[in-house]
């Protein structure tokens, strides 16, 4: 009966021994809130959360296959030694008040929504966590100090990514069309509205609440606009766009990036032989 279904065993621990560990972070010592499990299925975000539940699932070969895969690949990291510039011998980061284990190197794959068609990215390992500034706005660039067994690192962007790859099912190559332009390039706006406010309508299912998502985030990053600006440059993009106009607002965010994790798995595999 329990041939494939995997079981995660839990042991809950009093608040007096949690505020012991935590008083030992210098020591390379870390609490986790959630249990580290190699494939996590997460239930839709409850209104007011600002974290999704974790969702119960019988296994099939798909998550069987991701197991066994980023099994590979942790057991690659363990005997792999991953350290800091400048940091070597550490086991915590200190930026600010917050602090970063640098010997967790253990990798998962995370789903969305309760699907295992939505999301699928891998996370942990604190080369994930570490930041590029600290909480004062100081570029530290933390992550191109990072070594792998005392080699350099280069961080490597895929620009214009899901912008590229709604194209891609719509079976266009965006080079061909636009010759090589920047995909996000739209007179009259800047390059990072543009961007911030394609890739937040993908995680929005309609257009009224998504022009109030886009404008949210871009106030955080000190940008103000007003709705009716946005439904302007929301409108002068679908025109430049037409093609893969019809995935904004539509909640293709999370589907874009399983395709893109399914890609990573891919190389994973690969370069772990």
């Amino acid at each position: 009966a329990w041939e494939n279904k995997g079981n995660l065993s839990r042991v809950w621990v009093t608040d007096k021994l949690t505020r012991l560990i935590g008083r030992m972070h210098n020591q390379g010592i870390r609490t986790h809130t959630e249990a580290r499990q190699l494939v996590v299925l997460k239930k839709p975000k409850e209104e007011g959360k600002d974290y999704a539940d974790l969702d119960d699932y019988t296994d099939t070969d798909f998550t069987n296959n991701s197991h066994a895969i980023l099994e590979n690949h942790n057991a690659l990291l363990a005997r792999t030694e991953i350290t800091l510039s400048g940091h070597t011998g550490e086991r915590v980061l200190h930026v600010g008040n917050r602090t970063y284990d640098l010997t967790d190197k253990t990798t998962y794959r995370s789903f969305s929504n309760s699907s295992f068609e939505q999301g699928g990215r891998i996370y942990g390992g604190f080369w994930e966590q570490i930041p590029n500034n600290d909480k004062d706005g100081e570029v530290r660039g933390y992550r191109k100090k990072i070594l792998i067994n005392g080699n350099k690192t280069v961080e490597l962007d895929f620009s214009s990514l899901h912008l590229t790859m709604a194209y891609s099912r719509e079976k266009i190559d965006p080079l061909t069309v636009f010759e090589q332009e920047d995909l996000y390039e739209l007179p009259g706006y800047e390059r990072t509205v543009v961007k911030t406010s394609w890739n937040v309508s993908l995680s929005c299912h309609r257009r009224d609440n998504g022009l109030g998502a886009i404008r949210k985030e871009l106030k955080k990053m000190g940008v103000e606009k007003t709705t009716e600006e946005l439904s302007d440059l929301v409108d002068a993009f679908q025109a430049k766009h037409p093609k893969v106009a019809k995935y904004m607002f539509k909640n293709w965010g999370l589907k874009l990036q399983f395709q893109d994790s399914e890609m990573m798995m891919i190389i994973i595999q690969r370069f772990d032989e």
